[in-house]
């Protein structure tokens, strides 16, 4: 029985993490006019704020866990990956970007 549940817990997070990462996926890909922020430091995160607050679209890429786990507390659009990657910036929608 408990292997049984144990194995329910580990598939409803794996379930709920694929989840989020399609409605972030459907999220960046519903953004035009938006900007990109390469890399999540002070800066990065300085810039995310000033963008939240002034109400304009962002999505963040960085390569840091830690850094999408901020990104998820704060609800801002995301992708984990290298900023130098063509494949991520695409994903990010560069050609509908700022």
């Amino acid at each position: 029985f408990s292997a049984a549940r144990l194995g329910e817990m580990i598939v409803r997070l794996e379930l709920r993490d694929l989840l989020e990462k399609r409605r972030m996926r459907r999220s960046i890909e519903s953004l035009s006019g938006h900007y990109i922020i390469c890399g999540f430091g002070r800066m990065g995160l300085a810039l995310a704020r000033q963008l939240s607050e002034l109400g304009l679209p962002f999505v963040v890429v960085d390569r840091s866990e830690t850094s999408t786990e901020e990104c998820q507390r704060c609800e801002w659009p995301f992708i984990t990956g290298d900023a130098t990657d063509d494949r991520i910036l695409v994903s990010a929608g560069i050609e509908r970007a700022n």
